[in-house]
């Protein structure tokens, strides 16, 4: 590798790798990305291709406590408030719900820094 060539490289890879804190949020909302986990609609047309049906009870998620959580989590929450937004339900489910609409984009948090119970929730734009 030539120094010029080097050079370039370096910097596309200091360029283009994103801040730790950065990937290791991408990472972990990564995890909630899959609309097919909470989705009726998505879920259902899945099962119709599938050679079996799939039962409600299957579903790993509740789509209502989506709707839910749309409908508690203001501008300017917490993490944390979010997360305690439904007390008569299912905390993971609540905290999986958060998630997902948070990588939906329905609130904006600073991901330069690593997710906490105090990172605040912005309404995106």
């Amino acid at each position: 590798m030539t120094g010029n060539s080097f050079a370039m490289y370096l910097t596309w890879l200091l360029t283009s790798t994103p801040p730790d804190a950065e990937l290791a949020n991408a990472q972990f909302l990564a995890g909630y990305r899959r609309d097919w986990l909470f989705e009726p609609d998505l879920t259902e047309e899945i099962s119709d291709l599938a050679v079996g049906k799939e039962s409600p009870s299957e579903r790993l998620f509740d789509p209502v406590i989506l709707n839910e959580v749309r409908d508690r989590v203001a501008d300017g929450d917490l993490l944390r408030e979010a997360f305690g937004c439904l007390p008569g339900r299912p905390a993971p489910l609540v905290r999986a719900g958060v998630l997902h609409l948070l990588w939906k984009q329905q609130w904006s948090v600073d991901l330069s820094v690593v997710l906490s119970a105090g990172s605040v929730l912005r309404t995106a734009s």
